[in-house]
C-alpha cells in the first residue's frame, strides 16, 4: 500500500504544476531557464549527496543516463514549459500529460520485458482519440491546434520514455543518484536554449520557484520513484489518472478560469478509460517489498 500513497503524493504535487506555473507574472522568468532551473537545482543537490554512488556508474549506463536526461528531462519539459506560455489551458495540459502510462507500458514491455496488457494498443488509440478532443473538440483540425496536439503528444511520450529508462537505472544505482543524475544532465541541457535568465517581480517569482524546484520538483520525483520502483510500471504510472481531477480543481480555484467545456470532459474520459484498460488484477498486486 506504502508505494501507492508515495505515488498518490506525487499526483497532488505534480496537479499543481501547471498552475503554478501559470500563476507567475507574464514574462518573469524565461519558460526554458525555469525548466533549467527546476531539475538542474535538484541535480545538483542530489548528486552531490550521492556521489559515492555516482562514482559506480558504468560505461554501459552512462548512455542511458544522457538518454533519460536529454531526452526525458531536457526535451519533455522545454516543451512542456513552452506550452504553458500558450494559450493551452493548465488542465489541457495536465491532462494529456496523465497519458504517459500508456506510452510507458509499450517502453517497458520492449525495454524491460513487462507484461503487456493485451488491449495496450487499443487503449493508445482511445487515448489518442481523447487528447484530439481534449483540445480541438468536435471542430475540423487546423495546422496550429494540429502542431499543439503533437507536443503535447510529445510530452506525455518522451516522460514514459524516461519513466521507464530510469526504472532500470533505479535497479542498478537507487532512486536518489538516477534522480540527481538525470536531473542534471536535463537541466543542463535545457540551459544552451534559454534565451534569458533575467528574473523580474522578484517578490512574487522566487517563493514559487522555490515551490516548484523543491515541492513539486524535487519532493515529488523522490516519492515517485520510491513508489515505481516497487510496483510494475503500468500498475505504478496509471495513478495518474488522478492528476488531471487535481489540476482541474486547482485551475479553477486557483487561476479563476471558467469550468472546461464539455468536449474536455468527454476527451477525459476517453484518456480515463484507457488507463483503466492498463490496470489489470494481477499488476496492482504485483508488489515488491
Amino acid at each position: 500500500m506504502l508505494p501507492y500513497i508515495s505515488i498518490l503524493l506525487t499526483i497532488i504535487l505534480f496537479s499543481t504544476i501547471e498552475v503554478t506555473v501559470k500563476l507567475l507574472p507574464h514574462d518573469a522568468i524565461d519558460p526554458y531557464f525555469l525548466a533549467s532551473l527546476r531539475f538542474l537545482i535538484p541535480g545538483v543537490l542530489i548528486t552531490a549527496g550521492t556521489l559515492s554512488t555516482c562514482k559506480t556508474i558504468s560505461l554501459r549506463h552512462y548512455g542511458r543516463f544522457i538518454l533519460a536526461g536529454t531526452i526525458g528531462i531536457g526535451a519533455t519539459f522545454g516543451v512542456y514549459h513552452y506550452l504553458l506560455t500558450t494559450s493551452v489551458r493548465a488542465e489541457e495540459l495536465a491532462l494529456v500529460f496523465s497519458s504517459n502510462p500508456l506510452f510507458a507500458s509499450i517502453f517497458a514491455a520492449c525495454m524491460l520485458r513487462e507484461k503487456l496488457p493485451k488491449a495496450a494498443l487499443f487503449a493508445m488509440a482511445m487515448a489518442l482519440v481523447g487528447v484530439y478532443i481534449v483540445h480541438n473538440g468536435f471542430a475540423p483540425l487546423t495546422t496550429d491546434r494540429l502542431s499543439t496536439i503533437l507536443l503535447m503528444v510529445f510530452t506525455a511520450l518522451s516522460f514514459g520514455f524516461y519513466t521507464t529508462l530510469s526504472k532500470s537505472l533505479v535497479a542498478h544505482y537507487g532512486t536518489l543518484a538516477t534522480t540527481g543524475m538525470t536531473f542534471l544532465i536535463g537541466g543542463l541541457t535545457l540551459l544552451p536554449i534559454s534565451q534569458s535568465f533575467h528574473i523580474t517581480d522578484l517578490g512574487t517569482t522566487l517563493p514559487t520557484l522555490a515551490y516548484l524546484i523543491f515541492g513539486a520538483t524535487l519532493a515529488g520525483y523522490l516519492f515517485f520513484f520510491y513508489g515505481l520502483h516497487r510496483v510494475s510500471i503500468h500498475a505504478g504510472t496509471s495513478l495518474f489518472y488522478a492528476k488531471p481531477v487535481f489540476a482541474t480543481i486547482f485551475a479553477t480555484l486557483l487561476l479563476e478560469t471558467a469550468p472546461p467545456n464539455a468536449s474536455f470532459y468527454v476527451g477525459m474520459l476517453c484518456i480515463f478509460a484507457a488507463l483503466t484498460i492498463l490496470i489489470t488484477p494481477w499488476s496492482l498486486y504485483a508488489v515488491k517489498y
